[in-house]
């Protein structure tokens, strides 16, 4: 959790942007996934809208709640996205 506590601190202080996290954290999967084949399907484009929301409420002074802006994954069991191929779950 001190992870977590910690990105978000830097979301706060906008010493990081959520898209700056956002993006790492896609390049990784991108860079590790065919060793790790481990995602059904990512949510590329809906983790990037997500982060620029979440760094236009901090921009604008409003708060954030603790895991705003910060990628996670999603069990495959839980009911998200189809898995229609072997691709990454992201949001």
């Amino acid at each position: 959790m001190s992870f977590i506590r910690a990105l978000h601190q830097q979301l706060i202080s906008q010493e990081r942007s959520a898209v700056e996290i956002a993006t790492a954290t896609l390049q990784r999967i991108e860079a590790l996934e065919p060793q790790l084949k481990s995602f059904l399907c990512v949510t590329a484009e809906q983790a990037l809208a997500t982060a620029k929301q979440v760094d236009a409420k901090i921009a604008a002074g409003e708060a954030i709640a603790l895991l705003e802006g910060i990628p996670v994954a999603v069990k495959a069991s839980t009911p998200r996205c189809a898995p229609r191929n072997r691709q990454h779950i992201l949001t």
